[in-house]
């Protein structure tokens, strides 16, 4: 049996990216840890799951995750300016090391994803430094009153690549919760248009996944939005305050691809919502 959940190989992919972007000569952000932590998954999961050494990202789609994890760190690092007593929660956070990147106060920093797959990362980061991690669904019961019962305020949840992958009522409930439970936070999470969830873009999009992922299980788009507009109808006291998507960072490469950020059809692919509770 697999020591790897299927549903957590996207996260070994996005760890294997910023790994293999620290490992360039010039890498647009310097995770040292991603490689020490993808070189202990590998010698754990050797021979075990079919199609893990075979995984090859391409570059693009590498730059990707680089240039969208150095944002998230930027939104962390600016939340925890203004709120020095904030919490940072990175929801369905899988390999991620934005804690060491960042350099968040353990106190201040907690990860949320599947419990065998928190129980994985364990079990291959045992000597370093520990900050909180809770072992539970996102769209599960109880980790909301968890966090809420220490801290009702100034937290930042982080949704980095996961809500595309979660059917379009269950992102609604966990956004209304959220918002019902929490005063002064902020939610930053990524989405995809609505088009790309189903008919002819759907299968398009679930065969360039699977051209990546290979003979490797891997998830597929489940939910998105027509505009970043719609989610403040999902709860009440939800405001959107920014949006980004990847082609806005001037270290894109070739530059010519910055362009298409001012073309909807382009920029409203993929991109992140940063959106303000109950402020």
């Amino acid at each position: 049996m697999s020591v790897l959940p299927d549903v957590s190989m996207t996260a070994y992919m996005t760890l294997a990216a910023r790994a293999g972007d620290a490992g360039l000569k010039k890498p647009l952000i310097h995770d040292r840890r991603a490689v020490e932590l993808l070189s202990r998954l590998r010698l754990l999961l050797k021979g075990d799951v079919v199609g893990i050494e075979a995984l090859r990202i391409p570059v693009a789609l590498r730059r990707y995750i680089v240039l969208r994890a150095d944002r998230y760190d930027r939104y962390s690092r600016d939340f925890l300016s203004m709120h020095p007593d904030g919490l940072v929660v990175s929801l369905g956070s899988g390999f991620d090391t934005r804690c060491f990147r960042v350099g968040i106060p353990l106190s201040s920093y907690i990860e949320l994803d599947l419990p065998e797959l928190v129980e994985l990362k364990r079990r291959v980061t045992h000597d370093w430094p520990k900050y909180r991690m809770i072992g539970r669904s996102v769209i599960g019961p109880g980790w909301i009153e968890e966090v809420r019962s220490e801290q009702p305020r100034h937290v930042l949840f982080l949704a980095e690549g996961l809500f595309m992958y979660l059917p379009e009522n269950e992102v609604k409930t966990l956004i209304r919760r959220l918002s019902g439970a929490f005063r002064s936070s902020s939610l930053v999470f990524e989405v995809v248009h609505r088009r790309y969830t189903r008919g002819m873009w759907k299968r398009l999009v679930d065969g360039m996944i699977h051209h990546v992922m290979g003979n490797v299980n891997s998830s597929s788009y489940e939910s998105g939005i027509e505009s970043s507009s719609d989610i403040e109808s999902w709860a009440e006291g939800i405001r959107v305050e920014e949006e980004w998507c990847y082609l806005q960072d001037p270290r894109l490469r070739p530059r010519v691809l910055q362009l298409l950020q001012y073309i909807d059809y382009f920029a409203r692919v993929q991109w992140t919502i940063v959106a303000s509770l109950n402020r």
